[in-house]
C-alpha cells in the first residue's frame, strides 16, 4: 500500500540527510511492512507543498508499547540511502 505524508521541513531534511530512520505516526491507515511512504515536504508557514518528495518502504512496525500513545505507532524506514561514491 501506497501512504501519502506531509513532513515538516525539519524532519524531511533529516530524512534525506538519512539521519530520520523512524517515523512516529496516528496508526489511522493501517501501516504494515513493506508499505511504501511518500513522504512530501510541506512547508506550515506557507500553508503549501514545496515540491521535494522522498520515498521509503515501511520496515518494521512498532506498536502497543507501554512507551506508545495509544493509536500511535513507530514506523521503522528503509530505501533512500545515499551513494557514498556521491559524498
Amino acid at each position: 500500500m501506497l501512504h501519502e505524508l506531509k513532513t515538516w521541513p525539519k524532519h524531511f531534511a533529516d530524512v534525506r540527510a538519512g539521519i530520520k530512520t523512524a517515523e512516529l505516526r496516528l496508526n489511522d491507515r493501517n501501516y504494515q511492512p513493506g508499505d511504501v511512504l511518500v513522504l512530501r515536504e510541506y512547508d506550515p508557514e506557507a500553508a503549501e507543498y514545496t515540491g521535494e518528495v522522498e520515498t521509503r518502504t515501511i520496515t518494521h512496525v512498532l506498536e502497543g508499547e507501554a512507551w506508545l500513545q495509544p493509536g500511535v505507532v513507530m514506523l521503522s524506514m528503509s530505501g533512500g540511502e545515499r551513494d557514498a561514491s556521491r559524498t
